[in-house]
């Protein structure tokens, strides 16, 4: 019911966005959307035992990225609130939006081998696809 919920209201926020062009809905539902996956899947395995857990590896690489990425992503938006976008790609400031791109997509990278994890643990298999020898 959580996920339907979750689903149902990104599906609406990027909808409205779409239509009305309103870039604090974009930026909300992007948050929203990164909320609910890093709390649901940090808490969806107590065996890994807590937040700090070795076991949580990928969990803080997908957070860490994402939080870089969100880092240099207001960093740009604050050059072009300002005024002073650069103009040269010699400039480093240009490449903060791709190197945004970049995190956003180490991030999911992350996220997703971490889920993939939790499911393979649920199933009773192993990361690497084998079956557990009882």
């Amino acid at each position: 019911v959580l996920m339907a919920t979750s689903q149902g209201i990104t599906a609406c926020g990027w909808v409205f966005y779409v239509l009305y062009h309103n870039f604090v809905v974009f930026t909300t539902t992007f948050t929203f959307q990164v909320l609910v996956v890093a709390l649901l899947s940090l808490n969806s395995d107590p065996d890994l035992g807590g937040v700090f857990s070795r076991h949580r590896l990928l969990w803080w690489c997908f957070l860490a990225s994402i939080g870089a990425g969100k880092g240099i992503w207001e960093f740009e938006r604050w050059l072009y609130r300002s005024g002073a976008c650069p103009s040269s790609a010699s400039d480093p400031h240009f490449w903060l939006h791709p190197a945004w791109h970049v995190l956003a997509a180490a991030s999911h990278a992350f996220w997703i081998r971490y889920a993939a994890s939790l499911t393979l643990r649920r199933r009773g298999g192993r990361e690497d696809g084998a079956k557990k020898v009882h």
